[in-house]
């Protein structure tokens, strides 16, 4: 399924597709999204639903979007892939953004003999940037 229509207007149609249809992939690119948006998106990623792969590419979030989205990602273990390239984010809004993953993944480095279940460790996430791609 593909949701084609543009702008902030279609997005909880989009959300609301997610969970209906169970999607895999959700493409978002080039629809003027902002820090308003970038709520609703988070709280969609905060439900761990069956997304692996989400496209926020062209848009318009910034920092403060960057740290919605970063706070709502740590409880999704199943999206994968996550394209913020061509927005307003900069390097402090990708540094926002990565910093709880680099922060779990030492953590993981330094406790990972102590771990009993591989599985309650979060798979990579790759991210795609103007500068290019983050893999953590």
């Amino acid at each position: 399924m593909r949701i084609n229509d543009k702008g902030p207007t279609y997005l909880r149609g989009a959300i609301k597709a997610i969970e209906i249809f169970n999607l895999i992939e959700l493409n978002l690119s080039d629809n003027l999204l902002e820090y308003e948006q970038a709520i609703m998106i988070a709280e969609m990623i905060a439900l761990d639903t069956h997304l692996k792969v989400l496209n926020l590419s062209k848009n318009r979030f910034d920092e403060n979007s960057a740290r919605v989205f970063a706070r709502a990602i740590v409880f999704n273990k199943h999206l994968y892939e996550i394209d913020l390239s061509s927005n307003r984010l900069r390097d402090e809004g990708i540094a926002i953004f990565i910093y709880p993953f680099a922060y779990q993944a030492l953590c993981k480095n330094i406790f990972e003999a102590l771990l009993a279940d591989p599985n309650t460790v979060r798979k990579p996430i790759r991210w795609l940037f103007n500068k290019g791609e983050v893999e953590i």
